[in-house]
C-alpha cells in the first residue's frame, strides 16, 4: 500500500507545489523490494527520504513540498539522522533523499527573499559549519516563537553584534602583538567578522533584509582595503577572524544571492587570510594550529579550493592524536615532551595537550577541531568518525570538570593549579555526537545546560541558534539562561 494512497495521488504544499511522492516511495521500493508500510524494512527507513521524519517517525508527509526545490535535498539529508540510531538505516533514508535532486515540480512563485545560488563543483554551499537546511529549521523556531531560539537572537553578545547602527571598522593591515600588544586593528577586525556572521544569521532566521545588507557592508568594506596580517599573532589572528568571516560570506553568497562584490571578498580571504593560515604552526600550542587549519578548510570552501582542502584535511589528521590522547595511541600522546604538555604526566583517555595550561585554551582547541569537523561533515566527509572515541573522550573529560569547578592538578599537572572555565561553545560538538550519533554526552549535557544560550567569542560564536536540537528533540526542561 502506497503513502499516497491514504492522502491523494500527490501531495499539495501551502505554496501550491505538487509533489510526486508514489515516485520517491516507488524508486524505494524498487531499490530495497520492500514497502513503506513494512515497518523495519529497509524500504521503511528508505522511504523516510520522501517525507518529513522527526525522531525517527513521519511527522509531515507533504514538507518537501513547502521546501524550496534547490534546498529539498540538503534537507532531506541532514534529517536523516533521525531517521534511526544506525548509520546504515540513516544510509537507507539518505538514498530516498536522492529522489530531490531531480524531482520535478513547477516553477516556484516569486519570493521576497533573493534566489539562493545552486551548488557548483565539489563543494557543498552554503557549507561552512552550517547548511541552509539547519538556518530553515533555526528560522521555522524563531517563526514559532519557540522560547530557545528566541532567547538565542535576544542574547547579549548576539543583540549588541547586530545593531544596524554601528559602522565597519576596516584595516589595510591588522597587526597583532601577543595578548594584542600592539592593538592595531586587531580588536577592529574581531569586532567586524563577529558582527558580519551575526547580521547574516540574523538575516537567515528572520528575512529582514537590513541585516544581509548590513552584512554585505561589512564584508564590502575589509575586501575593499585589507591586505595582510602582521606581527607575532598574525597567524591566530588570521584564524579568529577567518573562519567567521568565510560563515557570513556562505550565508549571504549562497542564500541571500545580491552580493556584486562576492568574488572581490573571496580574494581577500584568499591573499589576506590563508596564506597566513596555512604557515608552519608547529613552534605554538595546539590551539593556534587547529585554529588556523579550520579557517584554512573554511576559505577553501569559499573559494572552491580543492589543493587548500586538502591540505586543511590532511593538518586535521595529523594534528588530532598530538592535541588530544587516547590510552591506545600508546604509553604517552605521539610527540611528547613534558614542556609542551605544560607538566602533565598522568595519561588518560581525552587528556589535552594544553589540560594543564588551562581550560579556555584547550577548549579554542578542541571546538577548532569540532567547527573544522563539522564543516567537513557537511562537505561529505566525516572527519567526527575517524576520530570520534578521541573526540568523545576529549570532550566529556573536560567537559567532567568544568561541571565540577574545579581540576585536579595535583593529579595530573605536577600540583599546578589549573583554570577551569567554560566558553560559549559545546552545542555543535553535542548536536553531532549526542543528535546524529546517540552518544549520551552526559556531561557536556550538563554543562550546556548553564551557558545557553550560548553567545560568541573568537571562532566559538552563537552555537545555540545554529546547532541547538538540529538533530535530537528539543530538551521538556525549562530555558537555562
Amino acid at each position: 500500500m502506497q503513502l499516497s494512497l491514504l492522502f491523494g495521488a500527490f501531495a499539495l504544499g501551502a505554496s501550491g507545489k505538487s509533489c510526486d511522492i508514489d515516485g520517491c516511495f516507488d524508486r524505494c521500493e524498487a531499490k530495497y523490494d520492500s514497502s513503506w508500510d513494512d515497518q523495519g524494512s529497509d524500504g521503511y527507513y528508505c522511504s523516510k527520504g520522501c517525507v518529513k521524519v522527526n525522531g525517527g517517525e513521519i511527522e509531515d508527509e507533504d514538507f518537501f513540498c513547502d521546501v524550496e526545490e534547490s534546498k529539498r535535498f540538503s534537507y532531506c539529508t541532514d534529517s536523516c539522522s533521525t531517521a534511526s540510531s544506525k548509520a546504515e538505516k540513516q544510509e537507507m533514508c539518505r538514498y530516498g533523499c536522492g529522489f530531490w535532486k531531480s524531482s520535478p515540480t513547477p516553477t516556484p512563485s516569486p519570493s521576497p527573499s533573493p534566489t539562493p545560488t545552486p551548488p557548483s563543483g565539489k563543494f557543498a554551499h552554503p557549507g561552512v559549519l552550517v547548511t541552509d537546511a539547519m538556518l530553515l529549521k533555526a528560522r521555522q523556531h524563531v517563526a514559532a516563537g519557540d522560547a530557545m531560539w528566541l532567547a538565542a537572537i535576544g542574547e547579549g553578545d548576539f543583540k549588541d553584534a547586530t545593531d544596524l547602527s554601528k559602522k565597519p571598522q576596516p584595516q589595510d593591515k591588522v597587526d597583532c602583538g601577543y595578548d594584542d600588544k600592539p592593538d592595531n586593528g586587531c580588536t577592529e577586525e574581531k569586532e567586524d567578522v563577529e558582527r558580519a556572521y551575526a547580521h547574516a544569521l540574523k538575516w537567515a532566521v528572520t528575512g529582514d533584509e537590513a541585516h544581509a545588507q548590513k552584512a554585505i557592508e561589512i564584508m564590502d568594506a575589509w575586501s575593499k582595503v585589507m591586505k595582510k596580517h602582521t606581527n607575532k599573532n598574525a597567524r591566530l589572528q588570521a584564524g579568529w577572524c577567518g573562519s567567521p568571516f568565510t560563515r557570513a560570506a556562505e550565508i549571504i553568497k549562497h542564500m541571500y544571492g545580491n552580493w556584486p562584490n562576492a568574488d572581490r571578498f573571496g580574494k581577500m580571504l584568499t591573499e589576506a587570510y590563508l596564506p597566513t593560515v596555512q604557515s608552519d604552526a608547529d613552534d605554538a600550542n595546539g590551539n593556534w594550529d587547529l585554529i588556523m587549519t579550520e579557517t584554512a578548510m573554511s576559505i577553501a570552501v569559499f573559494t572552491e579550493n580543492e589543493d587548500a582542502w586538502n591540505k586543511a584535511v590532511k593538518r586535521w589528521k595529523h594534528r588530532a592524536p598530538r592535541y588530544l590522547y587516547l590510552e591506545s595511541d600508546g604509553s604517552k600522546p605521539e610527540g611528547y615532551s613534558k614542556d609542551r604538555w605544560y607538566g602533565l604526566d598522568k595519561f588518560k583517555d581525552g587528556v589535552c595537550q594544553e589540560t594543564c595550561r588551562d581550560f579556555q585554551h584547550t577548549q579554542y582547541g578542541v571546538m577548532a577541531m569540532i567547527n573544522a569537523a563539522e564543516t567537513a561533515w557537511h562537505q561529505g566527509l566525516d572527519l567526527y568518525g575517524e576520530e570520534s572515541d578521541r573526540l568523545v573522550a576529549g570532550l566529556e573529560f573536560h567537559a567532567k570538570y568544568i561541571k565540577d569547578g574545579d581540576f585536579p592538578s595535583d593529579k595530573y599537572c605536577g600540583g599546578k593549579k589549573v583554570k577551569v572555565k567554560t566558553d560559549p561553545t559545546w552545542e555543535i560538538a553535542y548536536n553531532h555526537f549526542h543528535g546524529r550519533r546517540g552518544e549520551k554526552m552526559e556531561y557536556t549535557a550538563d554543562v550546556l545546560k548553564t551557558i545557553r544560550p550560548t553567545g560568541s567569542k573568537r571562532h566559538m560564536e552563537f552555537e545555540t541558534l545554529t546547532h541547538y536540537a538540529q538533530d535530537y528533540e528539543p530538551e521538556s526542561s525549562p530555558l537555562f539562561t
